[in-house]
């Protein structure tokens, strides 16, 4: 399995690079199962408050929810 796309929101900026150095450490680790394009905006795709996430963002991440 290889991860295509992967999005990350959280307000709180200590846990955000807090995640962002974890998804790092498992990029290192496991290259060949994270696509460049999962990680490549991951944190600054979606708003970092939920509640700021607008329709616009949803109607881009349908087309890869359909997936699952």
């Amino acid at each position: 399995m290889v991860v295509w796309r992967y999005f990350y929101v959280d307000i709180d900026p200590i846990i955000r690079h807090v995640a962002a150095s974890r998804m790092m450490e498992l990029i290192a680790k496991f290259p060949q199962l994270f696509a460049t394009t999962a990680w490549k905006a991951n944190f600054n795709f979606l708003p970092p408050d939920i509640q700021l996430i607008q329709k616009k963002h949803m109607d881009y991440l349908a087309p890869w929810t359909s997936l699952f």
